[in-house]
Parts: structure tokens; C-alpha cells; sequence
């Protein structure tokens, strides 16, 4: 999300229920990417009146995933501000010293115009197949149209003049990616998804932040995420959003024109179009290769299944880097509680105490506090709400995305070059990567025992580093091979997990564990290295004039060395010279 835009806090839901609203997705529920065999707030259907009588706080666990990125744009502050200002096409933001810069881009297919970080191309296969192109269709493009900024007449709220930008090549600011439009989307022949049909919608989010002296803007890339989604194309609806200022709460708005959803129905909006997110179908294999600065050093966190990387240097900062995985399958599922009842305290306290006692306090009803859990809520959020979660998901979703991870392990933290990547199906996992301690790497992941079906949900974990980073860790020296065991242990000691793996090869080391059940279980590693390969001695020569084995002679080299004692110097000949007793080798 683009800093400076105020998020709304609330979801309101006064007098009449959300699951009783018009659907306008075409795709049916047990076909989209978020597929549900029951409603997530289980009380809305049932009681409709309920929540005009007291505040409830609803929550989700949906994945951790950002849905759908923010639209590209750019904005700064000033220092010391609290708000952000919208920069037009002119760039006048940037012209004053000091301000702080942030960005959120999308990346553009690669070109002959577009050399920086940029998508390389998308391929796939299916079943054991042979990989395949996928097709460029087009890229979304939602920018509100000038008639649609004329017709926009809000004055709390009012129209950045000039336009927004919204899009840009590679020179628009030195040193920032080129941003496209908006999603890329691409025509996968042979590969249906859920909804049937073989469009897919690709979102590569950068986030880029900086400080303007002058014309110019020191930079980097902080973040980036990609998602691949499959998607039902509706032509008979279309969107586009505009962004304004914001005269009531500062920073700035999004405003739409057309059709919108929530962003995890919603994979991409554009001018002559809607893009549904749908589950995956077929047994499909993605591979995505993708430009990317150096300075994206450090980890990936993904939601795939059999994950593989391979990172290539090119000239200069850049690096070619190709993830390769099938998606994941990961079980969600919300929960609600009133936030006044007395038995709900526990679970007010760790939401937010102060503020439900205001409301309560100004006898305020009526209204629905939705909250997503997210990688930075760790395993917490669960463990704190799991007595309102029951043990069976209520839904699942189908996902291919990754995203990067810093760390600020002294082990885990080189810059410059790209040292992992993490996948899991759990319904949340850790904030971090996975931590070292009195020789284990532990991992914590939490959820639910059972998938949506009822049937026990089987966990799946990887984690591949460079080896560089386990003899780091370990205090390793050497080149000798490392090898390990990987156990998976629930909270009440017991062990339940399928299949373990540690593989060390061509600099690269891979822990696996698949098969293991929940609620929460910690997954760990403990390695241990192979000493070092054994080098074959070179056959040991007869010395001259003697024979060996079948008659054979070699003859040695004399080298001569120099010894001192003192002011006395001596030098020492022959084949294997050595200083005599109390000389010094000079």
C-alpha cells in the first residue's frame, strides 16, 4: 500500500448484514481463489440484527497475502509531516530539499526500452510437461479517465491538479524502476483454472523510498511482491480509481469510478474490464523469470509448493532470478466476538482495550472492526483467539506469491545478493525467518487440525539457504558437505510428520518436512558437517639410485634455505631442508 493513503479502520456494518448483499461475482464461491464452505463470520447469516446492538470485532486468516497491490503512484512529505502530498506529472514534488520520497510501482514486461528490473518472461507446464510461453494479453490500466476527474467535485476530498502520475519509463526519476500501468495479464492455452478459464493476472509490487535533494532523489528498493492469480475476465464491468488529497484526515485518497470489490476478490481493475480472482485448477507448474536489483538482497517468503530459485549475475546491480513452484493450497477461515461481553475480555486486551472502552464508553453499536492477520502478526493472533476458531478451516485458498524478507541476523543479513527462500501452507507462521539457538534452527507455524473437508490438514514447510549461511551459523570450516535432521514437534511433545529432508548441493542447502498435522507446531533443524573431501596423495617417489616395486626410480629437487643464529647465517641444501638446532629460518 502506498504510505500517506489513509486506510479506513472500520468496517461499518449498521443494521443489516454483509452476507445479505448483492454478489456480482460471476464466479461461484467453490471456484474462487477465497472459496468458502461456510460464511467467515458465522453469526451475520443466522442473526441479521445482531450487530446493530453492540461493536464486534471480526477476524481473518486468509492467507497473509496481499491480494491486489496498490495503483502505482508517488508521493512525499515533508519533514516532519504526517501527510503526503501526490506528485503530478511534472515532478514539482521533488523539488524541494529533503522530502521524503515513496513509491509503489508495478513491473513492466521487459524491453528494448525497459533494461532495469522488469518481468523476463512467464512460463508453465502441466503435469510432467514440457514448459511452455505464456501469452501477454494486455496490462491493466485503471487511471481515472479526465472526464472522470472532471465529474469528481468533492471538496473534502479534491482532484491533484495536475494529474496523478500513475505510470513511468526507466529515466522518470534516475535510479527507480519503470512502473507499468497495472497488472500484467497473460493467456495461459492448455492450463484452466477453477473458473475455466486460462487467463491469469501477474502483480509485481515494488516499493521504492527515498530523500530529494533538488532535482534529485537518493534511493532503493525496500520491498517488492509478486502474485500470480488466476482470474474470470468480466467485460461488462470496468474500474478506475483516482487519487486525491485528503482535506479531512491528510495524505491522500483512493477514489473509484465503476465497479470495485474487496481486493481479495478483485485481482485487477481496469478500464474495459474486471478480473475475478479464481482458484488454481490444473496440476500446474509456474516459472517466473524476473530482473531485479542487487539491493533486493536477503530473503524470500513464499506461498508455493515445491519451490526452487535460480539466480543468475548480469552487468551492473542487476540479477536474473527465476522462482519456479506449484501453487499452494493454505486453509482459512473468521471468527467475531462481541467486543463489550464480559466473557470476551481476554480477547478484547490483545486486540485493542483503550479503544473498545471508548466506544463503549460513547455507547457506540452498530459496527464491525474487521481485522486481517498478517506475516507480522507472527503465530500470536492465533494462539491468542484459537478457543473461537474451533479445529476445522472453513475455507481454502490457492496461491503462488512471494515476497522478500529482511533479517537482522548477523548470519542471515549480507547484502548484495539474494541468500533464501521460506514457503509454507500453515494458515500463519512466524514474523521471521526461522531462528538459531544452542545448535537447532527452529520455525514456528500455527493453524487448524482439520482443512474444510474435515480431513486432518497435512503441513508442508521449505526452507533453501545458501550453505554459506548454515556454516555461518554453525561456525562451520571447510568444504566439507552439510548434512542434518529436520523434526517437527507439537506443543505437547509429540511427533507426527511424513517426510524430512536436508540436501546440500551446489551451494545451496534445502530443509524439507512435509506431512506434519496441527495446531502449532515447531519445525527444527539440526545440521552437522561431513568432514572435508579426501584428496588422493600423488604416488610417494623412490629416492635416486635406490629401487622400488618393478625397478622404478625418481630423483628429488634440492632447494637451499637460509638460517640465522644470532649474527651467525648458515645455509641449509638438500631435499627436504631444516634449520639446524637453535637456527631460525630466515
Amino acid at each position: 500500500m502506498i504510505a500517506g493513503i489513509v486506510l479506513v479502520v472500520f468496517l461499518m456494518v449498521v443494521g443489516a448484514s454483509s452476507a445479505s448483499a448483492v454478489d456480482f461475482n460471476p464466479v461461484p464461491v467453490n471456484q474462487r481463489q477465497l472459496s468458502w464452505n461456510e460464511w467467515r463470520w458465522p453469526d451475520i447469516p443466522q442473526e441479521p440484527g445482531l450487530y446493530a446492538q453492540s461493536v464486534y470485532q471480526g477476524i481473518d486468516f486468509l492467507g497473509g497475502v496481499d491480494y491486489i497491490a496498490s495503483e502505482p503512484g508517488i508521493s512525499v512529505w515533508n519533514p516532519g509531516a504526517t501527510t503526503g502530498i501526490v506528485c503530478g506529472a511534472d515532478l514539482a514534488c521533488i523539488s524541494q530539499d529533503g522530502r521524503n520520497l515513496s513509491v509503489t510501482g508495478m513491473l513492466p514486461m521487459c524491453s528494448d526500452s525497459v533494461h532495469g528490473m522488469c518481468v523476463d518472461g512467464l512460463k508453465y507446464s502441466i503435469g510432467s510437461g514440457d514448459f511452455r510461453d505464456a501469452n501477454l494479453l494486455f496490462t491493466a490500466d485503471a487511471a481515472a479517465t479526465p472526464e472522470d476527474l472532471a465529474a469528481h467535485t468533492d471538496p473534502n476530498y479534491p482532484v491533484v491538479s495536475p494529474q496523478p502520475v500513475q505510470s513511468w519509463g526507466e529515466d522518470f526519476i534516475k535510479g527507480m524502476p519503470a512502473s507499468a500501468t497495472g497488472s500484467l495479464v497473460f493467456d495461459l492455452p492448455g492450463a484452466p483454472n477453477a473458473a475455466g478459464t486460462t487467463t491469469y493476472a501477474l502483480t509485481n509490487q515494488f516499493i521504492y523510498v527515498g530523500t530529494t535533494t533538488g532535482k534529485t532523489v537518493n534511493g532503493r528498493v525496500l520491498n517488492f511482491e509478486v502474485n500470480l492469480r488466476p482470474v474470470y475476465v468480466d467485460g461488462s464491468k470496468s474500474g478506475r480509481v483516482m487519487l486525491v488529497q485528503d482535506k479531512i484526515n491528510g495524505g491522500y485518497s483512493h477514489f473509484y469510478t465503476g465497479y470495485y470489490g474487496d481486493k481479495d476478490v478483485v485481482a485487477f481493475s481496469n478500464k474495459d474490464s474486471i478480473g475475478f480472482a479464481a482458484g488454481f485448477g490444473t496440476d500446474i507448474t509456474v516459472r517466473l523469470s524476473l530482473r531485479l536489483s542487487t539491493t533486493l538482497g536477503g530473503w524470500l517468503q513464499g506461498r508455493a509448493e515445491q519451490p526452487n530459485v535460480t539466480i543468475t549475475p548480469m552487468a551492473g546491480d542487476q540479477q536474473n532470478v527465476v522462482l519456479e513452484a506449484k501453487p499452494s493450497v493454505v486453509p482459512i477461515t473468521g471468527t467475531e466476538f462481541d467486543v463489550y461481553a464480559t466473557q470476551n475480555v481476554r480477547y478484547a486486551n490483545y486486540f485493542d482495550p483503550s479503544g473498545y472502552q471508548q466506544f463503549k464508553g460513547n455507547n457506540f453499536k452498530g459496527a464491525v472492526i474487521g481485522r486481517m492477520w498478517s506475516p507480522s502478526d507472527g503465530v500470536d493472533m492465533f494462539n491468542a483467539v484459537s478457543p473461537l476458531l474451533g479445529t476445522k478451516a472453513k475455507g481454502q485458498a490457492s496461491l503462488w506469491n512471494f515476497s522478500n524478507l529482511q533479517s537482522t541476523s548477523t548470519c542471515m543479513s549480507a547484502s548484495g545478493q539474494l541468500l533464501g527462500l521460506l514457503t509454507t501452507n500453515a494458515m500463519t507462521y512466524q514474523s521471521s525467518l526461522p531462528t538459531y539457538d544452542a545448535g537447532l534452527i527452529d520455525y514456528k507455524v500455527a493453524g487448524l487440525h482439520y482443512d474444510a473437508n474435515g480431513q486432518v490438514f497435512k503441513g508442508s514447510y521449505k526452507f533453501i539457504m545458501r550453505d554459506s549461511v548454515a556454516r555461518c551459523l554453525y561456525g562451520f570450516k571447510g568444504t566439507g558437505p552439510i548434512s542434518g535432521t529436520v523434526s517437527v514437534t507439537s506443543s505437547d511433545g509429540q511427533e507426527n510428520v511424513a517426510y524430512t529432508n536436508v540436501n546440500d548441493k551446489d551451494g545451496w542447502l534445502s530443509l524439507t518436512a512435509e506431512g506434519f498435522t496441527f495446531s502449532n507446531p515447531t519445525i527444527s533443524a539440526k545440521l552437522t558437517q561431513q568432514p572435508d573431501p579426501a584428496v588422493t596423495p600423488s604416488p610417494t617417489p623412490s629416492p635416486s639410485g635406490s629401487g622400488g616395486s618393478g625397478g622404478s626410480s625418481a630423483s628429488y629437487k634440492k632447494t637451499t634455505i637460509t638460517c640465522v643464529k644470532g649474527k651467525v647465517v648458515k645455509k641449509v641444501s638438500g631435499v627436504s631442508p631444516k634449520c639446524p638446532a637453535g637456527y631460525k629460518k630466515k
